[in-house]
């Protein structure tokens, strides 16, 4: 697989994300997967870190993130770079919050490892600060 093709699973990995299809994500990512969610999301959430496997991601095989009101999701991508089997993606994830009106905004910067053609391993960076002050906008 081309660097240019690992960048776009990973565009493509990342709207899937984004609007929680699983059935898009499912064949971009191994079964054996290692999700590394920050500590203060591990904290915050009483995650595993990493989480080990497709299963185990809620996000992925499970009943899905539901943070966020359904449709509201959408990704904008500033910076894909990639070397090796690796893609770095700088992005902001804008979203209304299923409970109530407030808008979620933040910004990620998450690193995928690709093996076999596949999404293998992630670390996942997010402003939490700016994540946790949109709750209460």
């Amino acid at each position: 697989m081309s660097i240019q093709e690992r960048k776009q699973v990973v565009t493509d990995f990342l709207i899937a994300l984004v609007n929680d299809d699983s059935v898009a994500m499912r064949p971009l990512v191994a079964d054996d997967v290692k999700w590394w969610v920050p500590q203060s999301a591990a904290s915050a959430f009483g995650l595993d870190r990493p989480l080990d496997g497709w299963e185990q991601v809620p996000w992925f095989g499970g009943d899905g993130w539901k943070g966020f009101k359904p449709g509201t999701s959408h990704v904008t991508i500033h910076h894909l770079v990639a070397e090796d089997e690796f893609v770095s993606a700088h992005y902001n994830r804008t979203a209304q919050r299923a409970h109530g009106n407030n808008v979620y905004d933040a910004e990620y910067n998450i690193l995928f490892r690709f093996r076999d053609d596949l999404i293998v391993e992630v670390w996942e960076v997010v402003d939490t600060a700016q994540a946790n002050a949109s709750r209460s906008l």
